[in-house]
């Protein structure tokens, strides 16, 4: 269920990227002044739908250990992002750096939960 639900999530929130980047730069610590880092928040986009997708296709092969290793793969995405806005703006972005580690420790926590049940 948490699996899912966070699959919808990253669909929904790239669609978002994709559509309107200047609101999700924002949130992901990287404001969009011009067209490149507008097209950057939207490439993020495609990839966040990307991710949902895939695990959303994951969820519905019923295949505990490949859920578990896109899950625990997805969590590098997260990590990324933490380590470029942290790269780029530092501590001073501690809101945005607070977004990418909950979603790194949401797919943890996911990966846990899906580990014990297996």
């Amino acid at each position: 269920m948490l699996a899912g639900t966070t699959a919808v999530g990253l669909v929904a929130l790239g669609a978002v990227g994709v559509a309107a980047p200047g609101p999700l730069g924002k949130a992901y610590g990287i404001e969009p002044r011009g067209a490149g880092e507008s097209a950057y928040v939207r490439a993020l986009g495609a990839r966040d739908i990307a991710a949902g997708a895939t695990l959303l296709s994951t969820l519905e092969a019923r295949s505990g250990p490949a859920l578990r290793g896109t899950v625990l793969s997805l969590t590098i995405i997260a990590l990324g992002d933490f380590t470029i806005v942290a790269t780029l703006r530092g501590w001073a972005a501690a809101r945005n750096l607070a977004v990418h580690a909950s979603g790194a420790a949401l797919m943890i926590a996911i990966w846990a939960i899906l580990r014990a049940e297996a």
